[in-house]
């Protein structure tokens, strides 16, 4: 997979929200095929959720639970699998147009609506138990105490907004080409990250070219949302690795997590956190 990365000058974040859309329908035929996803396990059964992700959504049987950036669906019918009644969103209309067939074939009662998520006032959705987002779902996002008050309103009382991301500081460092810091620790929401890609980051060999914008969004400006929105921190962590190999220079350990190669865990890759509606 060749990147190049660059900053933007100041852009309409719906021209970068279009360009990210068309990116993302290009790349679903690619992704679904991919070894990266091995659709055919999962189709005979296998859970795509991650260790730390199920220990963090805990017993969801009989719960309600809004998993949003979605994709085509793999992780929102796992919810579903282990109990729950599981809604995926997701902008891109090719992905939702797969998970919807995939829901279908497995027969999995599982909804799936296309939508940008900053318009989830538009769905009439109703409550839900818990609101779940996990690795690469923010960056796409320019605004996130926006969406935040979105979810906080989703959310019944006492409900539980889960988020596993990689962490900031990691995209700082270029995806690991070095040990130099490229990019804005902190958001700009004005000049987002230009990234020009060759494949995707399932299949780094498919045909394909695609241009995408992405935001960076610090600690301090992630645990403000929740703050700000009524959502009571309950868990906080800072992970050294990733459980997916989500970037380049990353080797699989015996922990079963990929850490960066020769870093001695240095820095983190990834983020948690678990809250609760106020």
């Amino acid at each position: 997979m060749n990147l190049k990365i660059v900053q933007t000058e100041e852009l309409n974040i719906e021209e970068c929200f279009a360009v990210n859309k068309d990116a993302w329908n290009k790349k679903v035929r690619y992704d679904v095929m991919s070894s990266y996803y091995d659709l055919n396990r999962f189709k005979h059964g296998e859970n795509s959720l991650k260790s730390l992700d199920l220990s963090l959504l805990g017993d969801v049987s009989g719960k309600k639970v809004l998993h949003l950036q979605s994709y085509f669906g793999l992780d929102t019918i796992s919810l579903n699998r282990i109990g729950a009644t599981a809604t995926g969103v997701d902008f891109c209309n090719n992905a939702i147009e797969f998970a919807g067939q995939l829901n279908e074939e497995l027969n999995t009662n599982t909804e799936f609506l296309n939508s940008n998520v900053y318009e989830l006032e538009k769905l009439n959705l109703p409550q839900f138990d818990i609101v779940y987002m996990s690795y690469g779902a923010i960056c796409w996002l320019p605004d996130l105490n926006t969406l935040w008050q979105q979810i906080s309103k989703l959310l019944k009382p006492n409900g539980i907004f889960i988020l596993v991301d990689f962490h900031p500081l990691a995209i700082s460092f270029d995806l690991f080409k070095e040990e130099q810091i490229k990019h804005s620790y902190f958001e700009s929401v004005e000049k987002p990250i230009e990234i020009h890609r060759k494949g995707t980051y399932a299949d780094i060999d498919a045909p394909i070219e695609t241009t995408e914008y992405n935001w960076n969004h610090s600690i301090d400006e992630i645990l403000n949302a929740f703050i700000q929105n009524k959502l009571s921190i309950e868990h906080f962590r800072e992970h050294p690795f990733l459980p997916i190999k989500g970037f380049p220079n990353l080797q699989l350990q015996a922990d079963g997590n990929y850490h960066v190669i020769d870093s001695n865990d240095k820095y983190p890759l990834l983020f948690s956190i678990k809250a609760k509606k106020k």
